[in-house]
């Protein structure tokens, strides 16, 4: 669902991050908005990076976008 939406051109505004060390890595929770052609919806995103020799990998994903949260920008 992700891959087949058109996401490109927008912009994005992020809320809050919150990090949380575990047993094997770091969860990682976004909170935020996205613009695309004057319409903002929010969005939540958790990952979990997982550490490496060179830095950490995204073992996990989640990417949620309120699609009741539509809002016209009008300026």
């Amino acid at each position: 669902m992700i891959m087949s939406s058109d996401y490109k051109g927008c912009s994005a505004e992020i809320i809050d991050v919150r990090a949380q060390d575990s047993r094997k890595g770091i969860v990682v929770a976004v909170k935020g908005f996205f613009e695309k052609e004057r319409v903002r919806k929010s969005f939540y995103q958790w990952f979990f990076l997982a550490p490496q020799e060179t830095g950490y990998f995204v073992l996990n994903d989640i990417l949620f976008v309120d699609g009741d949260s539509n809002e016209n920008v009008t300026s």
